[in-house]
């Protein structure tokens, strides 16, 4: 008795037999003669080029997934700054935007006068 499992059909129906083998080999030959030997030597190196090019982007691809997360910078440490004094405002009336103004009462510039 003889049991199959659920993809040996499927596999069956994608593999050639030895009949339809025989057939393709006849049809190339008749279609390429003599270049046969030249022809499947560039279709051989052609699938190569096309498997190598494929993996190069499956690890391309695989070396992006599963690359580690780049880890945190730690800040510098800057020992020649140690003993200067941070910078302080300037005390000049410039440096202070509120001393500038006029008094409240005092008349504005633009508005005219009695």
């Amino acid at each position: 008795m003889f049991l199959a499992s659920p993809h040996d059909p499927l596999l069956a129906m994608w593999s050639p037999g030895p009949g339809e083998m025989l057939l393709l080999a006849v049809i190339a030959l008749l279609l390429y003669g003599g270049e046969l030997p030249e022809k499947a030597r560039h279709w051989g190196k052609a699938f190569a080029e096309f498997r190598r090019n494929l993996s190069g982007i499956q690890n391309d691809i695989n070396s992006a997934i599963y690359a580690e997360p780049p880890k945190p910078q730690r800040l510098q440490h800057y020992p020649e700054f140690r003993d200067v004094e941070p910078l302080t405002p300037a005390a000049s009336p410039a440096a202070d935007p509120l001393a500038e103004q006029p008094p409240a009462d005092a008349p504005r510039p633009d508005e005219p006068t009695d």
